[in-house]
Order: structure tokens, then C-alpha cells, then sequence
């Protein structure tokens, strides 16, 4: 049963809007590319195919494999029993094969590659985020500031390598982007 396309946008910047998962949880991932004649129409070319199975909410991150046309996917449990409620969940999404150490309030943890975490914060309505990775000549800070925390609420953050640019070639450095979720209001009866 063919199910409803949906435009999806990747972005380093932001997540796309919310989709509710299909009947089966099945979704494929496909990018239109040119028709191979002028009168045709843009060929499908899938690029992941995923059984979510369960009801959600679900996160689902994607990566362009530099060697393949498919796209690498995680999926992650994003339901407020696994991320509650004055916790932020970290993914380290470094290309690099590298070790953060991620410092929150008197917290430290070492968070490798391709990894996540969900940790505490508190209510203190603002804490401090820090991450270092390590180098040849020890840990180096890559990331460090202040994070508001409003009360009832939980943090997605994404630590990721910052991009080369014509003036910093060779950069090193990490960016972090962070979402901040509300709870839910409960329903009135």
C-alpha cells in the first residue's frame, strides 16, 4: 500500500516539521533525480527504508554515506519516559572519531562518536554547557556557554563538526544547536 509523500528538508539549522508515522510504521526516504529524457517524470531514487514499528514519537537523524547514495539513519525513542522532564539528551554527531567530555553543572562525561546521552539539569533555570574534544595535545574547549533551561521543559542538543569555510579551511571546532520541548499540556476532561 503506497502511503502519502512528504516533503522532508535536512538541515544542520533545525528539525523538520512533525509526521505522524504511517499505518506499520514503514517510511522510505527517496530524492527526486532529473528524468532521464525530456517528456519523463523526476525518477524516485530511494535512499533509506525504515521500519519504526511501535507508535513513537520518534526522532530520526540523517546522514549523507559519502560512499553511497543512501542516507545512514538513526532513530531514537524521543518520548518524554526516555527524555523527561529538567534533562537534556546530547548526541555527538562529530564526523570525527573523537571523545567530548561534556561538563554540566559538577557533571563530566566522555561521550564518543555516533553517540547519545540523556542527562540531568535540574530547575535551575540556566546551567553551563561545555565540550572538549580530545587532541594530540589533550583535551581542547570547543564549546562553552551558558544554556537557559525554562522550567518544565527538556533539551535536544547536537554537538557536530563546524563546517570548513574559504577562511577557516581547517577548522576544528564543534557547533551546537538545541531545541527546547515544552511538556505537554494534559487534557482537560
Amino acid at each position: 500500500m503506497r502511503g502519502k509523500a512528504v516533503q522532508v528538508t535536512a538541515a544542520t539549522s533545525g528539525l523538520s516539521i512533525p509526521n505522524e508515522v504511517p499505518a506499520g510504521g514503514r517510511i522510505v526516504f527517496y530524492r527526486l533525480q532529473p528524468a532521464e529524457n525530456s517528456e519523463a517524470k523526476p525518477r524516485r531514487v530511494t535512499v533509506a527504508d525504515v521500519n519504526l514499528g511501535g507508535t513513537g514519537p520518534f526522532l530520526l537523524f540523517m546522514a549523507e554515506r559519502p560512499d553511497s547514495a543512501e542516507l545512514a539513519l538513526q532513530i531514537v525513542d524521543d518520548s518524554w519516559e526516555s527524555h523527561p522532564v529538567e534533562t537534556i539528551r546530547l548526541f555527538n554527531f562529530s564526523r570525527r572519531n573523537v571523545v567530548v567530555k561534556i561538563v554540566i553543572k559538577e557533571l563530566v562525561v566522555e561521550l564518543l562518536s555516533g553517540k547519545d546521552r540523556v542527562l540531568p539539569y535540574g530547575t535551575t533555570g540556566q546551567f553551563w554547557f561545555q565540550a572538549a574534544t580530545q587532541e594530540p595535545e589533550g583535551w581542547v574547549m570547543r564549546v562553552s556557554a551558558p544554556q537557559v533551561s525554562p522550567p518544565k521543559t527538556r533539551i535536544t542538543a547536537i554537538l557536530f563538526d563546524q563546517k570548513p569555510t574559504p577562511d577557516r579551511p581547517l577548522t576544528r571546532e564543534l557547533d551546537l544547536v538545541k531545541f527546547i520541548d515544552v511538556v505537554p499540556a494534559t487534557p482537560v476532561p
